[in-house]
């Protein structure tokens, strides 16, 4: 039953930053034209956000899933000493994964591939949503009956 809660749980983890980094990546994009004097309509607003989801989201699963399978077990072994910062770890472990993972990207291609990242700002959004994948991850995973923090609970 652990092995089934891991996978229901990285698979959510990865589809909830999936969809926050498509979200937010449309939300930096929209502020952007608006910096730029573009007037941006609620419905093209609202319009863009569901192309957006819909259509980054399968690539953004990817990169999500590939930088968890590092920072999650990575994360694993350091709550193993530290079993009461295991939300803590995972939320930290899903930030990290994405921001190396989009930096790497940066590197590698010489330019940042998602244009709602390219400002720290963006960066930082980003993170944002995989820390929440971090959080859902650590959520859904914990032992049931047993507090962080008590020894057997946690990890």
């Amino acid at each position: 039953m652990r092995a089934v809660r891991q996978i229901v749980g990285f698979v959510i983890a990865v589809a909830v930053t999936a969809a926050g980094s498509a979200f937010l990546s449309s939300h930096f994009v929209l502020r952007a034209l608006e910096g730029l004097g573009v007037d941006v309509p609620l419905s093209d607003r609202f319009a863009m956000y569901g192309h957006d989801v819909l259509g980054m989201a399968p690539i953004a699963a990817a990169l999500a899933g590939v930088a968890f399978l590092i920072a999650f077990p990575v994360a694993a072994l350091v709550i193993r000493f530290l079993p009461m910062l295991r939300t803590l770890g995972y939320l930290l472990a899903g930030a990290a994964a994405m921001a190396v993972a989009l930096g790497l990207m940066e590197i590698v291609l010489g330019m940042m591939p998602v244009a709602g990242a390219r400002t720290l700002g963006g960066l930082i959004a980003q993170a944002a949503a995989g820390a929440l994948g971090g959080y859902v991850f650590a959520q859904i995973t914990r032992r049931r009956g047993r507090a962080e923090g008590r020894p057997g609970g946690g990890a």
